[in-house]
């Protein structure tokens, strides 16, 4: 089953979405990633196959910056095993723009 957090914040979020993560491992999954928005407006992202240990491999040698961003933990129910997970990539930009958006609207 797969699993996604989101989160918005003052600070860096990479670290928290791999804690977000780590706390979803009980649904299975066989590959992960996170992205997050950059000051510049850019989308950056990390994934990886196999357990999230291997995707915070990835994290610490490619440090990701960013205040809001998203991670998925996925399950294969179609396709093999991949760490290219097309469909979370094309999934990331309506969530970003909901949580950016989000931040204008009115309370």
């Amino acid at each position: 089953m797969c699993g996604i957090i989101g989160i918005i914040s003052q600070t860096d979020v990479s670290e928290r979405l791999l804690d977000g993560l780590k706390r979803l491992e009980y649904r299975g999954y066989d590959s992960a990633g996170i992205a997050t928005l950059t000051a510049d407006g850019e989308i950056d992202r990390r994934r990886a196959e196999g357990k999230l240990e291997k995707l915070a491999q990835v994290v610490a040698a490619r440090p990701l910056a960013g205040t809001i961003g998203i991670g998925h933990t996925r399950w294969a129910t179609h396709g093999g095993i991949t760490n290219k997970m097309r469909t979370l990539w094309r999934m990331i930009l309506l969530p970003l723009c909901i949580m950016v958006s989000s931040k204008t609207l009115p309370r």
